[in-house]
């Protein structure tokens, strides 16, 4: 719908593509730490690379979004961080030409590198290879985030002035179409080898090398 409004508008005489040749985004892997000592909670972020019309979709794969008051998601690793007592949630980035998806960790200090490890075995056991009602589930919810987001004047103009320019908006159609190849997107994002940011004792956090990725 949102294509057809923009198609039918003034914006649709505005240039979708950049008149300069570019080489398409390369995706850099790498480990940055930042050191903190005084705070009594540290925090993990693990990011994989993807195609930006997957990347809010994948991220509500991993279904870490609350739904319910005082609950947590519906996902394996959402009941695995309930279970651990540490927080993981879901995040997603859809640029141009690239999009990454991930989980961020917060955890007590010494508890860091085991909420790390229960994650990323999770990721691989259960995200990375996705039953069918978790993938029915993940496009339910992805479904719902869109439609709260393009409920808003502020989220309708942005996503508008995204495909105006070209670029990538997250719509209904965009998760349909990122719905049909969820599980083997999902298998080949989460086996590849993610980004780690960490801040924190640098002893307390596990190398990215040692997670199974």
């Amino acid at each position: 719908e949102l294509a057809q409004l923009v198609g039918a508008s003034k914006l649709a005489e505005l240039p979708s593509e950049n008149v300069l040749a570019s080489a398409p985004t390369a995706f850099a892997g790498g480990v940055q730490q930042l050191y903190e000592t005084a705070a009594p909670v540290a925090h993990y972020a693990l990011a994989f690379s993807c195609a930006p019309e997957a990347a809010s979709t994948l991220a509500a794969l991993l279904g870490t979004q609350r739904r319910v008051k005082w609950g947590h998601g519906g996902s394996e690793l959402a009941q695995a961080a309930a279970q651990g007592g540490f927080a993981a949630d879901a995040f997603s980035f859809a640029y141009s030409d690239a999009g990454l998806v991930g989980v961020l960790v917060s955890a007590p200090t010494a508890q860091l590198r085991s909420a790390v490890e229960t994650v990323a075995a999770t990721v691989q056991k259960h995200i990375a290879r996705p039953s069918a009602n978790a993938v029915q589930r993940a496009v339910a919810a992805a479904k719902v985030d869109v439609a709260e987001q393009l409920s808003s004047q502020t989220g309708a103009v942005r996503a508008l002035g995204q495909i105006a320019l070209g670029q990538n908006a997250a719509t209904l159609e965009s998760v349909e179409k990122a719905a049909g190849s969820l599980s083997k997107t999902a298998e080949s994002v989460f086996a590849s080898k993610p980004v780690a940011v960490s801040i924190g004792l640098s002893q307390s956090t596990p190398y990215v090398d040692t997670l199974g990725f």
